[in-house]
């Protein structure tokens, strides 16, 4: 089946431009793939990189990014994939099994290795929330910290992948600091500055 026919109308548009950008995309480049974390991410303000881009889709889960792998990974080939993902699976629209979901970054790692060996990987780990501007059933501060528990397991498990926590530099009394985020959950301008500044070493 198309990938299209598998994505929500909503991210139908920027699957789309996945896939022709991948047709004149330098190889050896450096992708970053994951949710609306990395699609939001202006990279090109950050990082001085020509061949760097940007397969975040808003609303991707871990299970999202095993179907991507063909058209946002493999056609690219690049030198470094980054991803940032998880988020969304505690969604209440998804409830994913924490286990379920590390196993699908474990998965997708597996199939990285066989497909593209000489790709590095940097996982970095999805961030808190505040609970109370979210007010979701299934996802809240404690639970993301757990399934990036997950996560970094199942990273540690492969040769080809770093895993990078970002996860308390977000944290203040809890819960992630008002001042980093729009909503609760998405990034403000000084949010993305201090991501940067934390990930930048590793790009």
């Amino acid at each position: 089946m198309n990938i299209l026919a598998k994505v929500e109308d909503y991210q139908r548009d920027k699957v789309n431009q996945i896939m022709i950008t991948s047709r004149t995309a330098q190889k050896n480049g450096i992708v970053f793939l994951g949710d609306s974390m990395v699609n939001k991410f202006d990279l090109k303000s950050y990082f001085n990189i020509d061949n760097l881009y940007n397969c975040g889709v808003n609303g991707a889960t871990s299970d999202l990014l095993l179907h991507l792998f063909p058209h946002a990974v493999e056609a690219y080939a690049p030198s470094k994939l980054v991803i940032m993902v998880g988020t969304n699976d505690l969604s209440d629209k998804w409830q994913f099994d924490k286990l379920e979901s590390a196993f699908n970054i474990y998965k997708f790692l597996q199939i990285m290795m066989r497909k593209l060996p000489k790709t590095e990987v940097v996982v970095i780990s999805a961030l808190p929330i505040v609970d109370e501007l979210q007010r979701a059933t299934c996802r809240d501060t404690n639970q993301i910290r757990l399934l990036m528990k997950e996560y970094k397991a199942n990273v540690l498990e492969c040769d080809n992948a770093i895993f990078v926590d970002v996860f308390d530099e977000f944290l203040e009394d809890g819960q992630m600091k008002k001042e980093y985020t729009t909503d609760g959950l998405h990034l403000t301008k000084e949010g993305y500055n201090h991501l940067f500044s934390l990930i930048k070493g590793y790009i």
